[in-house]
């Protein structure tokens, strides 16, 4: 087998490694836009919660109710809490995944180029070979010739 035969099957792999790692990276910053949708959302429930709270106090409210909307407005915070552990954790995976794309590119890259070398070497060698074919052939008709005439 040739050596650009085997450097393109080698260079299959390594574009469906690299392609692989792209997919990943594409979920994850699908998952990081989730992520943050959810935290805004999270945080405009809050804002609009507290506006209630305040708007409520100022009207008056018993202890009971007052104590309803702080726990749960503790519990909110608490989710918009979580919420930044999760964009946080999908944003480092991000870096992470992005770091492999890198990696995977750049081999690609590297064996593209070292397949594209091999090519040319090998159109190189063939046009070498058909040249002293050519040569050969042209040698032995002179000798023919000669021979006839002679």
């Amino acid at each position: 087998m040739k050596r650009s035969k085997r450097l393109q099957s080698i260079l299959d792999l390594v574009i469906t490694r690299e392609e692989e790692v792209s997919h990943h990276l594409n979920q994850a910053r699908q998952r990081l836009e989730k992520a943050r949708s959810g935290l805004a959302s999270l945080q405009d429930f809050r804002a609009g919660y507290t506006r209630q709270f305040n708007q409520a106090g100022e009207q008056g409210m018993g202890i009971r109710q007052m104590l309803e909307y702080r726990a749960f407005l503790s519990k909110i915070n608490a989710a918009i809490e979580e919420q930044q552990k999760t964009l946080s954790r999908n944003e480092s995976e991000i870096t992470r995944l992005r770091q492999l794309w890198e990696q995977a590119h750049r081999k690609t890259m590297g064996v593209r180029k070292v397949l594209e070398k091999s090519l040319t070497e090998e159109g190189r060698r063939a046009e070498k070979a058909l040249q002293s074919e050519m040569d050969e052939w042209a040698s032995r008709k002179a000798t023919a010739a000669r021979d006839a005439d002679g």
